[in-house]
């Protein structure tokens, strides 16, 4: 029965090689759409993809690699492959950047890297994408993985080290430019690895650099570089990976995971504000910015234990470190920032940093035909010790105080077939998180605004929420390409706890006793089929999700986001399609619409838009891959983002601004050499002119965040292995 939609075809999915990854075997797009069964491991447990009740999408490496190419870098790359993702800034912090209209949890080979804590909006750079083998993305709330993953699941797959004899060496080169050919917009990447394997033992190690440039728009003019949320253009890239990997006996196996992960502006620019009336974006200019550079750093560490004969089902533990710095600018005197006692008001420059670590344990115990009774059971319990704060790097005051966080959660997941036809599942999370703040003073601003007032003395406490989180779902196999799926889940999710606790702005609050930090608890609901033949894959999704106790961020007089719990509900569609001409030539793409509302006024009336921090604009995206030769293949996609306007309460006291559409047309081909594999890639090709989504409808009184998109880049990259 084939039920899932691999949508891995959206990028060269016919390249019959890997294009700047090692160690994967060539596959043809033909053969990869037509494969019977997709196995993924998101889920819990090792499961066919048509037996989940939800939208499933693999994207596979060498999909992945091409719209890297083409857009610039991961998160960019996701917004087109994925249906209901939002448009990005093409900024090292995506802000407003969500999936489904809300958050979605980002795993490396199941490692957490969203952080529950203090959102700082940069979970995709968190590993170079050459490093990657797939991405499973399991579409809106699953219970399975509990905290944070209330948008959806997009787990990051590395690549593996163990299917290979020998030894086996990959070098891969790329240079990108814009089309003006200006010197200051190359970047370059470097990369080499090395897989091995002897006997029980397997390695796979990597290093992968790079150095940006800057952007230009279809006008032949300098993006504003992000001189407060970081940028990924003038930036320096490295990552740093090993796998060791071991197996004890034919079942159990041992492997080690660390990956270093480091994103560094050079700090050599900064932003010239544009002029938001006149249709003019902000620019950059040689400078030097006040502060540190912006940066990001990640890594992460993880031991795995895997058995795949234990008492006739498989075991998979994981025990994970992370660490985590994200360090962002400033403007030169930012008002939230000032504090009489250290300088004179309207002098004191300031920057922050959100620094974190945690750990966990992951465990799974996955069986089939329990006791001859049919029925597939998975079940596990999943522990997170986590800590994190931001403090002023300049002056050494904490902003967000230190937030310890303690999340343990066993579960327990049944499935069974009933008449040949019908698929049931049932399973049951009990989630508890307990949240400690020890007493805290905020900055002098919140005291007064003004900085001259001291800040506001906060009582310290707990706060400790326990939920049971059901999910039920269902699949009918109407005929052997058809089948209708159905699902009910309950999401848990923590707000952004430190946006909170950062920002209030009386004495003497007491943090037991504040409900803004209690968990976003949200009921979704999906129903769809799937449809998959020799020629055409079909996938149609309807899906709506209810708080009762949601979050927004609301913007204030100051150009502030704070965070408001009130009611809130999601609901839209995907549908996405994809049929071969012959076996040389497929078409296809996607349709997205969401709806977001909310009760801006606290009478339980959903009285107003969700605004475009939490809701994407609807989307369309087409594509063409073609087998042009047997060494040449061809993938053209074209994305299109319709109007969106806001209207309500909440978005007229807002200032909610409209969002105009645009078109962005993608091209890369492929040579496949008798040495390595040469591609090049468009971004942006027909060159239009274009404001993102996020420039257009946030904040109309900033001007240095009016950017215009990236315009037509050309980028050539070369692959070998040997």
């Amino acid at each position: 029965m084939k039920s899932v939609f691999l949508p891995s075809c959206f990028m060269l999915s016919l390249l019959s090689q890997q294009v700047l990854a090692a160690n994967q075997e060539a596959t043809s797009a033909a053969s990869a759409v037509k494969l019977d069964k997709q196995t993924i491991s998101t889920s819990r447990g090792e499961k066919d993809a048509s037996t989940i009740p939800h939208m499933v999408t693999v994207i596979e490496s060498e999909d992945l690699q091409l719209a890297v190419a083409a857009s610039g870098d991961i998160m960019s790359a996701l917004s087109k492959l994925l249906p209901s993702f939002s448009p990005t800034r093409q900024k090292l912090t995506g802000s407003a950047e969500t999936f489904r209209g809300r958050t979605p949890l980002f795993l490396v080979d199941g490692i957490p890297q969203s952080n529950p804590l203090r959102d700082g909006a940069r979970d995709g750079f968190t590993i170079d994408p050459s490093l990657i083998a797939r991405i499973e993305v399991i579409h809106g709330a699953n219970a399975s993985m509990g905290l944070g993953a209330s948008g959806g699941i997009i787990n990051i797959i590395t690549r593996k080290n163990s299917d290979i004899e020998g030894v086996q060496q990959h070098v891969n080169t790329s240079i990108t430019s814009a089309d003006n050919f200006e010197g200051d917009s190359l970047e370059y990447k470097l990369g080499y690895s090395i897989a091995a394997k002897k006997d029980a033992f397997d390695v796979l190690a990597s290093v992968q650099l790079k150095e940006s440039g800057l952007y230009y728009d279809a006008d032949g003019d300098k993006i504003g570089v992000s001189e407060t949320h970081g940028d990924l253009m003038d930036s320096s890239q490295q990552d740093y990976f090993v796998k060791l990997g071991y197996d004890i006996n034919e079942s159990e196996r041992l492997e080690l995971l660390a990956n270093y992960y480091q994103i560094e502006n050079s700090g050599d620019y900064v932003n010239v504000p544009g002029d938001r009336d006149a249709g003019i974006g902000a620019t950059t200019k040689k400078g030097d910015p006040l502060g540190d550079p912006n940066k990001n750093l990640t890594t992460n560490v993880a031991i795995t234990y895997s058995n795949s004969d234990l008492a006739g089902g498989i075991l998979a533990t994981q025990l994970y470190y992370q660490e985590r710095e994200a360090q962002y600018g400033s403007t030169a005197t930012n008002d939230r920032f000032q504090d009489i006692t250290i300088a004179p008001v309207g002098t004191l420059y300031d920057q922050s940093s959100i620094k974190s670590n945690r750990t966990g344990i992951r465990s799974t115990y996955d069986k089939t035909n329990l006791a001859d009774t049919g029925i597939n059971i998975v079940g596990g319990f999943d522990i997170m010790q986590l800590t994190a704060y931001q403090e002023m790097i300049q002056t050494g005051r904490k902003w967000v105080p230190e937030i310890d966080l303690l999340t343990y959660a066993p579960f327990v997941q049944l499935e069974r077939q009933f008449f040949e036809k019908l698929t049931l599942s049932s399973g049951l999370r009990y989630e508890t998180s307990e949240v400690s703040v020890d007493d805290y003073t905020t900055l002098a601003y919140y005291g007064g605004r003004d900085g001259a007032t001291p800040g506001n003395d906060v009582d310290g406490g707990n706060d400790n929420s326990s939920e049971s989180l059901l999910n039920f779902g269902a699949i009918y196999a109407v005929t052997d390409e058809l089948s209708l799926y159905t699902s009910y889940a309950e999401g848990f999710a923590l707000p952004s706890i430190g946006s909170i606790l950062r920002g209030i702005e009386e004495s003497n609050v007491d943090v037991d006793t504040l409900v803004d930090i209690k968990p976003v608890i949200s009921e979704n609901y999906e129903i769809g089929f799937n449809y998959n033949s020799a020629d055409w894959h079909a996938q149609l999704s309807y899906f709506q999700s209810d708080s009762k106790l949601g979050t927004t961020l609301v913007q204030d007089e100051t150009g502030s986001y704070k965070v408001k719990r009130q009611k809130t509900q999601v609901k839209g569609y995907e549908l996405q399609l994809s049929y071969w001409l012959n076996h040389a030539v497929e078409v296809g793409g996607y349709y997205s619409q969401l709806i977001g509302r909310t009760d801006s006024t606290g009478n339980g009336n959903l009285d107003s838009d969700l605004l475009s921090r939490d809701i994407s604009p609807d989307k369309l995206s087409t594509f063409v891959n073609a087998d042009l030769s047997d060494t040449v293949k061809l993938n053209v996609q074209a994305n299109h983002y319709f109007d969106r306007s806001f209207s309500g309460p909440g978005a007229d006291s807002a200032g909610a601004l409209d969002f105009e559409s645009y078109s962005i047309v993608d091209l890369s081909v492929a040579w496949i050499l008798p040495k390595g594999t040469l591609t090049s890639s468009v971004g942006n090709l027909l060159g239009e002119q274009y404001f993102d989504y996020y420039a257009q409808t946030n904040n109309a009184s900033a001007t240095t965040n009016y950017m215009a998109g990236r315009g037509r880049t050309l980028t050539v990259g070369y692959g070998l292995d040997f």
